[in-house]
């Protein structure tokens, strides 16, 4: 008896057996089953059967695949197995360029088709080679084809090579599309990339990637298991996603890390990318505009404008150049603990050789920090350590960041940047004042409210909450308005939007790092509404109740005119 485990065709020996009670004179087939209750005939499976003369194989194994796993790994797989000791001779395999042969050749233990080979000398990233095979038989004793020889190459692949590229985050209601979350990879490279021991990181959930090769240029669709066959109509389609509802609505964090552990592309995706209402609602992927800004965020995303709701496996339908030519900025500092401080930049930082110590200085004596890193995969923020709590409070505070911070593009700054933070005050009864709100926002636009701050004390709004108080006067809701943290200094401004851009597109502001994106802004009504600041023990700061009834009503449309 003989078994191929894989389902192929490479069978190897099992087991032998001879049935004295019959001679070589009868010679017929058949099957007999014995079975209980328990074990009924349900429990008993056949596949094909076959009676006559023995089959000689007299095919000669050719090479089906040539995968290179790394610059010391190359897996060999044929179109059946291979006979043990061949497999297993180093010198029935050679690399040109001074590789040779290699240190190791492993037949694997599931699939005789499949060797395994490892070197001693690796690869060169982007070099081209040759492999060349000799006296490989199969399980009959048929040679290889003579000479047999395969071309490769290897590459080492770099940050942005391979993107995430395309985001149905909610498939639900379908347009045209399978009903499905999915997410799209694209190799903007010029090479192919071995995918086996990627990994899919989404929120906290890690997501292995199987061996496969992405061409060049080429996309992949990554699913649940429970997707691929609806999928695969679209491109190849990889049972990644562990989770069908893995991709949240709202937003979440995707991390593509390479086999050493490298993020290769990380993207932090919200519902506010799609810059349409009715789109966000459902049925629509996220498309990213240009792979050549794969940090643009906001500014380089939005949904699909495909009749089918999106393009998986496919060019995005909002392709176009869309490239980042603007340098990093510094939006804001807050301090978390009382030594430790984190900065915001406006776009992710490239260059980790930058982030040290002495490129961060501190006024009023304080100096360097004792240590600066990313904060986990956001390299949008940055960690910065102080030997001891020495800040005061009351004191306004100025952080100057050495030139040469570089975004995803290259885009270098060529002079420091500055921005101020403080410890903040206790936020009681008229700390700020709400002086302006637009509660019937443009077409596209954001609804805001903008705070000012007539005192002489520093605020942190992560120490107020904007509260929903019913008719009575109680708080039926809380929604955070920064959980890292943002000042209010003294005679200044804050405007609290759900999207920046939904302000600065239909509005002049020229001082746009004054605009806080709320991580869930509430819904104001177009016509009236009651809006309320709290602090920690839930005192009012202020409380402004408005109607539609306080604009000029002169005015043509109420739409995007704000009360102040």
């Amino acid at each position: 008896m003989y078994a191929d485990y894989v389902g192929g065709s490479a069978f190897v020996l099992q087991a032998t057996a001879n049935d004295l009670n019959f001679n070589d004179s009868i010679v017929f087939m058949g099957v007999v089953c014995k079975y209980s209750s328990t074990y009924g005939t349900s429990k008993f499976f056949f596949d094909d059967f076959y009676t006559g003369p023995v089959r000689i194989d007299t095919i000669q194994p050719t090479l089906q695949q040539l995968n290179v796993l790394d610059s010391l790994h190359i897996d060999l797989l044929f179109t059946e197995g291979i006979s043990l000791s061949d497999a297993q001779n180093v010198n029935n395999y050679v690399v040109n360029n001074n590789i040779g042969v290699p240190a190791t050749a492993v037949r694997d233990n599931m699939n005789a088709a499949l060797i395994h080979l490892t070197f001693a000398n690796p690869f060169v990233s982007g070099q081209p080679y040759t492999i060349a095979f000799f006296n490989l038989q199969d399980l009959a004793g048929n040679q290889i084809p003579q000479p047999l020889a395969e071309n490769f190459m290897w590459y080492y692949v770099q940050p942005f090579d391979v993107q995430i590229n395309e985001i149905m985050a909610d498939p639900s209601p379908s347009v045209q599309l399978p009903e499905y979350e999915y997410l799209e990879l694209y190799n903007r490279s010029s090479y192919p990339i071995q995918l086996k021991d990627w990994t899919l990181t989404i929120g906290t959930t890690v997501n292995p990637l199987p061996s496969y090769q992405l061409p060049a240029n080429g996309y992949v669709i990554l699913c649940h298991s429970s997707a691929v066959s609806a999928l695969s109509a679209y491109g190849v389609a990889l049972p990644v996603i562990s989770s069908t509802t893995a991709l949240t609505n709202s937003g979440t964090s995707l991390n593509l890390k390479s086999n050493d552990g490298r993020t290769i592309h990380y993207v932090y995706y919200s519902d506010n990318w799609y810059q349409s209402s009715f789109k966000a609602n459902g049925g629509w992927s996220l498309e990213q505009i240009d792979p050549m800004n794969p940090c643009g965020e906001a500014a380089n995303w939005i949904a699909s404008t495909n009749v089918k709701g999106g393009t998986p496996g496919a060019q995005n339908s909002v392709y176009r150049s869309n490239l980042d030519v603007q340098k990093p900025d510094l939006l804001r500092a807050a301090l978390i603990e009382p030594d430790t401080l984190i900065l915001t930049f406006s776009e992710t930082i490239l260059d980790n050789q930058w982030l040290v110590p002495t490129n961060f200085t501190v006024d009023h004596g304080v100096g360097n920090p004792i240590s600066a890193s990313f904060i986990n995969n956001d390299q949008k923020k940055v960690l910065l350590v102080f030997q001891q709590a020495g800040f005061i409070k009351d004191t306004v505070y100025t952080i100057t960041v050495a030139a040469g911070v570089k975004d995803c593009a290259g885009n270098t700054t060529n002079s420091s940047l500055t921005t101020s933070f403080a410890i903040g005050d206790s936020v009681v009864a008229g700390s700020f004042i709400i002086n302006e709100v637009l509660f019937y926002e443009n077409t596209g636009g954001s609804d805001y409210v903008e705070l000012y701050n007539p005192t002489q004390h520093t605020y942190n709004l992560k120490d107020v909450k904007w509260a929903k108080v019913d008719d009575t006067g109680q708080i039926s809701d809380l929604y955070e308005i920064t959980s890292e943290g943002f000042y209010l200094f003294p005679n200044d401004y804050v405007v609290l939007a759900k999207s920046s851009k939904g302000v600065t597109s239909f509005y002049s502001t020229p001082f746009p790092k004054k605009i806080l994106e709320m991580p869930s802004f509430p819904a104001l009504s177009s016509t009236s509404g009651r809006i309320t600041f709290v602090n920690k023990s839930f005192e009012f700061i202020d409380d402004f109740s408005y109607t539609d009834g306080m604009h000029f009503q002169l005015l043509n449309s109420f739409k995007g005119v704000a009360l102040e």
